[in-house]
């Protein structure tokens, strides 16, 4: 019985510990419209989103998004721009699962042989993960044409210059193929 509550209670630990392990690396991924002519676009300009609970922050990833832009060719403008840029940048915090166990052991002391059976350490702790999302709208109505998300985990405790450098990697990652070959 009591080595059926210990299965129970390893599993019960590894399933809640999945999602914060699937979370560990970053992930980024781009989709856009194939009808659109990315050639055409030459000029582009910021529309406000989701800002980062940090201001500045938040200028980092608009310095990281112009810095990707630019080198794509494409100039800033304050009136009609070919496209406009919206940045939305979200925290969570996410239950983390850490599981040790300790096998059997002893020693012979004064009483004796002292003997101990398994142990099992359970600690929850809450990991901070984000998620940036860029969107490019355009066309006369405006309507989202290329999309990226980068998702995540920041720490416990994030040190503000390694998420810059994330912020820099993934909007690097996000801007690989922009704009999108015709056909591609």
């Amino acid at each position: 019985m009591r080595s059926e509550i210990r299965i129970v209670c390893i599993l019960l630990a590894a399933i809640a510990a999945a999602p914060a392990a699937l979370l560990a690396g970053t992930k980024v991924s781009v989709d856009y419209d194939k009808k659109v002519d990315f050639s055409r676009i030459r000029t582009y300009s910021w529309k406000e989103g989701t800002p980062a609970d940090n201001r500045l922050m938040e200028q980092k990833i608009h310095m990281a998004v112009d810095d990707q832009l630019k080198a794509k060719g494409l100039k800033q403008v304050d009136a009609e721009p070919d496209i406009y840029v919206v940045t939305h940048a979200s925290t969570t915090n996410n239950p983390h699962v850490d599981v040790q166990s300790f096998g059997y052991g002893g020693w012979y002391g004064w009483d004796g042989w002292v003997v101990w059976g398994p142990a099992t350490s359970v600690q929850l702790r809450d990991v901070l993960t984000g998620m940036l999302i860029v969107d490019v709208l355009g066309g006369e109505a405006r309507l989202l044409i290329w999309r990226g998300v980068a998702t995540g985990t920041l720490g416990q405790v994030p040190d503000p210059g390694r998420v810059e450098k994330k912020v820099l990697t993934v909007t690097s990652k996000m801007f690989r193929k922009f704009p999108p070959s015709p056909g591609e």
